[in-house]
């Protein structure tokens, strides 16, 4: 009798972690942190994002302002929106010229 409890109690167990490791689409259980977020998902939505914050300024704000807040929300969608690890946002979102080299 024990041994079906203690059986029955690992099978909950593991159903409860599948279901709690579950992506929209599928199980993502043993993914690295930097496969989270694809190229596809990045540039359709956070290059645009920055290509619009950066071109979409008042004209009276310098360049440089534009593009910290670009760099800015650019950031913001990689972590929010997209759901990328610090460690590829860092790898990524370095300075306004490397993020539109990326977005070409």
């Amino acid at each position: 009798m024990t041994k079906i409890t203690c059986a029955m109690v690992i099978l909950l167990l593991w159903v409860g972690m599948l279901l709690l490791s579950s992506n929209e689409t599928w199980f993502n259980v043993g993914v690295p942190a930097l496969a989270q977020c694809s190229t596809w998902e990045i540039k359709n939505n956070c290059c645009f994002k920055f290509i619009k914050v950066l071109e979409g300024g008042e004209i009276t704000d310098p360049t440089e302002t534009r593009e910290k807040k670009a760099v800015a929300e650019f950031k913001r969608c990689l972590s929010k929106d997209v759901g990328c690890s610090s460690e590829l946002i860092a790898l990524k979102a370095k300075s306004a010229r490397e993020i539109r080299m990326y977005c070409e």
